[in-house]
């Protein structure tokens, strides 16, 4: 089974990259003030939006029979507690509570709103989701870095099977970074970024 690498980023080139000065909703407070927090909020937004379209594209078409080929794995930030008053919260209530609870279940269990707040979660730093689906192998993990994420998907899915453009995320050609095989032989458009497609407009 073969697989392609990508790696998802709010970085929409190596300059901005460069030029950036937050990583969380933290630094982009202390440097642009709670009166710009609308435009963390949106791309916060987008992120969330653009991940879940990995978790809805394996979890609908057994969402009828009651089961789901996606397995996933909650990690809960050590420092949940004692960034209790942390604008890391910001718009939150009872999340500790909350995520220790939803960590213990497993996404047949969870509704909609608690799967939209996982993922908030995860945006914010406060918990790492783990997504794989056993039938192709495909997986989302979180990288290094706030705002990147790790998306392998089996060679036969296309990416724009799967997702449609949003505004502020990028995806780009990545590599395997957790091979041990030596005779792997790493794509030679690393870096490329990947047009996603603009969904289309429905018709009346």
């Amino acid at each position: 089974m073969s697989f392609n690498y990508y790696k998802i980023s709010r970085h929409g080139s190596d300059e901005h990259k460069f030029m950036s000065k937050w990583t969380s909703i933290v630094d982009f407070v202390e440097i642009y003030g709670h009166i710009e927090i609308s435009n963390y909020l949106k791309l916060e937004n987008s992120f969330i939006k653009f991940l879940k379209m990995f978790y809805d594209f394996f979890t609908q078409p057994f969402k009828s029979y009651g089961y789901t080929s996606l397995a996933f794995n909650i990690i809960i930030s050590e420092d949940l507690e004692s960034n209790r008053d942390s604008l890391l919260y910001y718009g939150m209530t009872d999340t500790a509570k909350r995520l220790s609870k939803l960590s213990k279940l497993n996404l047949n269990s969870i509704a909609e709103d608690d799967v939209s707040f996982l993922f908030k979660c995860w945006v914010r730093g406060l918990c790492s989701l783990y997504f794989f689906d056993i039938v192709t192998s495909s997986s989302l993990k979180p990288m290094e870095d706030d705002f990147y994420f790790s998306l392998i998907l089996q060679e036969d899915i296309e990416l724009n099977e799967i997702f449609s453009y949003v505004d502020g995320v990028h995806v780009y050609v990545d590599f395997d970074h957790y091979t041990s095989n030596e005779s792997y032989i790493p794509p030679i458009n690393i870096g490329e970024k990947i047009k996603i497609n603009t969904p289309k407009e429905s018709v009346p």
